[in-house]
């Protein structure tokens, strides 16, 4: 940062701060009335995109609006190269809009891609799904795949120390199903840079002209929705993270040099506190809202407003009854990653 910009005041200009509108933005440069992609649910499934060499929800970029830095970049130089990485399919599709360049997400306990991109996986990602079980083994451990050094001070969610040791997978996979396990675990961030370096060797990045690696994170996401901003958990997750990009940085810098490479982190949107925490620090009413009974809420009194004659014979919403506000259900948020 001793080099570049660093902005520390730094928020979404939109509403609904999800995942897919976000990642929409970072290289369009377009909100997402414009780029089309308003909420992950009209995100990037397609069924008519089938995904290669393993089964999951089909995707492609087809609701975007719009052009990204990389059409531009394609402009000036039709030979530049692109690569796009996530755990995510939205992560990796939307940064770079309708280009049909090398992009791969983590699906079902492989990289992949689909249909609209290839009709086949490259030698180089077939490879590497190939070593897949090493790395799955690793990261049911809460190991690192590409053995950076340990965090220090681990801690439990309670705040005492393990011994000395780093909070397990468990720890974090456990908020989720099994067969999403791995998303929540700190390691999946390591092996989508593992991935992303071994593109980057395969593809020859940054040897000639300008070319664009993207790569999402998504790990911080998901530990940040199951666990909030302010646990042990993203604590331990952020350290992680800074050995992974550190780990990775160096390896690019090694090959191509520091004076070749510009490097923009951002995030597709942040994490409010959980109500509970905001309680206890500030005192102040911090409850959780369920959408459903808040709409019934409302429902409740346009009936008494309005008459419910009149309103039936309208578009009113139904849901289940409503409870007031001090007796809404505390449970955890789902995760609107």
């Amino acid at each position: 940062m001793n080099e570049g910009a660093f902005f520390t005041d730094g928020y979404q200009d939109h509403a609904v701060t999800e995942t897919a509108p976000g990642h929409a933005t970072i290289l369009s440069g377009l909100w997402p009335a414009h780029t089309g992609i308003i909420r992950n649910s009209e995100g990037v499934q397609d069924s008519l995109a089938p995904l290669l060499g393993t089964t999951g929800p089909g995707a492609s970029p087809r609701r975007f609006r719009g052009t990204t830095l990389v059409d531009w970049l394609k402009a000036a130089d039709p030979t530049s190269r692109v690569l796009s990485v996530s755990r995510k399919d939205r992560g990796a599709i939307l940064p770079v809009g309708h280009a049909k360049e090398q992009v791969y997400w983590y699906q079902s306990g492989l990289f992949t891609t689909s249909r609209y991109y290839a009709d086949s996986l490259p030698t180089w990602v077939q490879s590497f799904n190939a070593r897949r079980c090493r790395s799955r083994r690793r990261m049911r451990r809460g190991r690192s795949c590409c053995r950076t050094a340990p965090t220090k001070k681990p801690t439990t969610r309670s705040g005492r120390r393990r011994r000395g040791r780093r909070l397990s997978a468990s720890a974090f996979g456990r908020q989720h199903s099994r067969g999403s396990r791995h998303r929540g675990v700190p390691a999946m961030d390591s092996l989508t840079l593992l991935f992303a370096l071994d593109g980057f060797e395969a593809l020859r990045l940054g040897r000639k002209g300008t070319d664009i690696l993207a790569v999402s994170l998504s790990t911080t996401d998901a530990v940040g929705h199951a666990f909030g901003p302010d646990s042990r958990e993203i604590h331990d997750q952020v350290l992680r993270l800074d050995h992974y990009l550190a780990w990775f940085l160096k390896r690019l810098t090694d090959r191509v040099g520091r004076d070749n490479i510009v490097l923009v982190l951002t995030a597709d949107h942040g994490v409010t506190s959980f109500p509970e925490r905001t309680r206890a620090k500030t005192g102040g009413a911090a409850y959780r809202v369920l959408l459903d009974t808040l709409v019934t809420a409302v429902n409740r009194d346009l009936d008494r407003i309005a008459g419910v004659a009149h309103l039936r014979a309208s578009a009113r919403i139904r849901h289940r009854d409503a409870v007031p506000p001090r007796q809404w259900p505390v449970r955890r948020d789902r995760c609107e990653d």
